[in-house]
């Protein structure tokens, strides 16, 4: 394909400069994956490109030549998108709207595929894997006059069919002030910087059930080094966690 201008490039520059140090030689650098970008990740690592969201559009950048990277594709992902993640094959667009779904291909570039029915409040994170695509929103947020937030959340389920195309299949309200996550084989694991962080079981996508939940464990984002070894980051600082006892997770250091 044809490389297109892109107006952003110093911060595409300084992008590709961070993606390269810190994606190493993962091919999924979001997801459920060996990667390290969160689920709030508006750079990840895919195959021989990086994807990069700016100003509204998400950008498709080929390092197949690392000292020689062209930006390939430039398409439009919603004015108000956020957070990407990858499934390995597609790339998965997180926004206050919806959740949608694009693909590469040599003979089409980069394209759109479909987008998740508007919700009820908002999306931002978002994750991916085992064929279905996991999403918080934030349904009520209250500051008080220290200026400390909290609120309440809820999750939504969508099943990804071979297409990539979006359906949703569950809602959970009201489970906390979730925000970034991240899935180890069938937990999902749900930041939440005011209870603490969430262990799902969703062995089944349709009857999720909580395993635990590691209330020190303040968090707002939460990057899978491998093996189930996770970091989390939030205002209290970092927090290193890995398995235990089967599937049960707990802190490192």
């Amino acid at each position: 394909m044809t490389d297109v201008s892109y107006s952003a490039g110093k911060y595409l520059t300084v992008a590709l400069v961070i993606c390269l140090a810190a994606c190493g030689e993962s091919d999924n650098s979001s997801g459920g994956g060996d990667g390290i970008s969160g689920s709030k990740a508006k750079l990840i690592k895919l195959n021989d490109a990086i994807y990069s969201l700016a100003s509204g559009q998400l950008v498709r950048i080929d390092i197949s030549d690392p000292a020689s990277p062209s930006v390939t594709d430039e398409v439009s992902a919603g004015s108000n998108a956020e957070t990407l993640t990858t499934d390995g094959e597609a790339v998965f667009v997180g926004s206050p709207d919806d959740v949608r779904s694009y693909q590469y291909t040599v003979d089409t570039g980069l394209q759109f595929i479909d987008a998740s029915p508007r919700t009820i409040t908002g999306t931002d994170p978002v994750i991916t894997g085992d064929g279905y695509a996991y999403s918080t929103i934030i349904t009520q947020e209250i500051t008080d006059s220290q200026g400390h937030t909290t609120g309440n959340g809820a999750l939504y389920i969508y099943e990804i069919d071979e297409a990539k195309n979006l359906s949703e299949i569950s809602f959970y309200p009201n489970i906390g002030y979730v925000q970034g996550l991240s899935l180890w084989e069938k937990n999902l694991l749900i930041c939440d910087p005011v209870d603490g962080l969430l262990q799902m079981d969703v062995s089944d996508p349709v009857l999720v059930e909580q395993v635990r939940q590691i209330d020190f464990v303040l968090c707002e984002d939460i990057l899978h080094l491998g093996n189930g070894h996770f970091v989390t980051v939030g205002e209290d600082g970092i927090y290193q966690l890995k398995p235990f006892d089967g599937n049960n997770l707990g802190v490192l250091s």
